[in-house]
């Protein structure tokens, strides 16, 4: 089996495998999420109203680009796209992925 570092872009760092008794190719990403789970810890701790930005919109997430990457594979379609809406605040106000939200409450 062949390992080979395929390409770094900002911090996900991606790895090429590639196995030649079964002649597959696979690619790893891999990115550290916990910066960003403690920025938005930090803004959700530090949250004092429901301000909204200067275009009248309210950030109430921050999600790792390796996360709605496996996201979209789960789905089979862009899980930040208008007509999954649904879908994702269905996923942002679950419990288990509250560490992703920069605000309180239910969306």
């Amino acid at each position: 089996m062949s390992k080979f570092l395929f390409d770094v872009n900002g911090d996900i760092v991606s790895t090429l495998h590639y196995d030649e008794m079964s002649d597959t190719t696979t690619i790893k990403q891999i990115q550290d999420v916990d910066p960003y789970l403690e920025a938005n810890k930090a803004e959700r701790d530090s949250q004092t109203s429901l301000s909204k930005m200067g275009d009248g919109l309210q950030k109430i997430a921050s999600i790792p680009l390796v996360l709605i990457d496996q996201w979209r594979k789960e789905i089979g379609s862009d899980p930040l796209h208008l007509s999954n809406r649904g879908w994702l605040m269905r996923r942002l106000n679950d419990p288990a992925y509250s560490k992703l939200r920069t605000r309180t409450g239910n969306f």
